[in-house]
């Protein structure tokens, strides 16, 4: 999803008046807080974009990080604001594509793509951002948010509020690069919890699924490896122990090319309105690929479409069992229905 996702916000953006801004506020990460069309309309429930958590993270010295995933920066971007647009460039320092900056102060960032489709001027999605921080100061902690209390010290499931962060951009990037064990023309899945303590150390290290003996030691000598790389969380002030959950996925060539043939496919048909196609595709993707939680989150909003709410609430739960947190915010609101 993270890809897909990526490629359909930053699509070029046109010229338009706004207002002047002062580039130094953008320093810091945004949390997408709202959609809407760029003439301020509200965007119906089949954009697949109207629920996603989407992080931003800019720096003083021009780098971007964009995740999809609340624990992690992201990286691989540069960026510049230049005549009220923010352009995102390549690790070259190619410009790729731009947004126009509508707003930017300390507490909102709000940009607009604009573009032309044949010809035509078409709606375009305007994004809203909260900062981070204040969207972590937002959270009211319940009990599933306590994984365990021991001696007096409380160690938190981690949360968009609490959570520890790895000095690199992605440790399950880090992870890929630096188990040593080779993959080619295998599928297998890893899973593993550890604790991050007060004190930024993490232990307590739980292979929950292998993939092979080989493996599972290259996996816990990469871990050990990155001990020293952590920072603890903290809550209101105070560094606090959280217990972190990772997830290594492995599939093959001949799943995941006709997989993502398959994907464009179906989000094709979802889009003309062709949910019986859509379904029957997802069907055959997720079939091949139980992990794939792109696929599964778009039969859910295609099921949704179709009218089966109770469907699609089984397919994004599917998700959150995975460990992921990419239909949180639509559950949310049709977890009731």
């Amino acid at each position: 999803m993270k890809y897909i996702t990526l490629f359909l916000l930053i699509l070029t953006c046109g010229a338009l008046k706004a207002q002047q801004i002062n580039p130094n506020e953008i320093h810091k990460s945004w949390v997408l807080s709202k959609i809407t069309f760029d003439d301020d309309s509200e965007v119906p429930d089949d954009e697949p974009l109207k629920y996603a958590y989407i992080k931003y993270s800019f720096n003083s010295s021009g780098k971007a990080g964009y995740s999809t995933l609340y624990y992690m920066k992201g990286g691989g971007f540069l960026f510049e604001i230049k005549n009220n647009e923010l352009i995102f460039k390549s690790e070259e320092g190619n410009p790729m594509n731009a947004f126009l900056i509508n707003n930017l102060t300390q507490n909102s960032l709000i940009i607009t793509q604009k573009g032309f489709k044949n010809g035509n001027i078409r709606q375009f999605l305007k994004y809203y951002f909260t900062p981070e921080e204040g969207v972590k100061n937002s959270i009211i902690l319940t009990k599933s948010d306590i994984y365990t209390v021991l001696s007096g010290d409380t160690i938190y499931n981690q949360n968009p509020k609490v959570y520890p962060t790895y000095k690199n951009d992605n440790f399950q990037d880090y992870l890929y690069k630096n188990v040593g064990v080779k993959m080619d023309d295998k599928s297998g899945r890893i899973a593993a919890s550890f604790i991050v303590s007060k004190t930024g150390l993490p232990d307590s290290l739980q292979l929950l699924e292998g993939i092979s003996n080989e493996f599972d030691k290259g996996f816990i000598k990469a871990f050990n490896k990155a001990k020293k790389d952590w920072k603890p969380a903290t809550l209101n002030g105070k560094n606090v122990s959280v217990k972190m959950n990772v997830d290594l996925r492995y599939t093959t060539s001949a799943i995941t090319i006709p997989n993502y043939f398959d994907g464009n496919k179906a989000f094709a048909a979802f889009k003309n309105k062709d949910y019986e196609t859509a379904i029957a595709l997802y069907d055959k993707i997720i079939a091949s690929d139980k992990y794939d939680i792109t696929s599964l989150y778009k039969r859910g909003l295609t099921k949704l479409m179709m009218g089966n709410i109770t469907g699609a609430r089984e397919d994004w739960k599917t998700i959150q069992k995975l460990g992921a947190t990419t239909a949180d915010k639509i559950l949310e609101k049709y977890n009731n229905q």
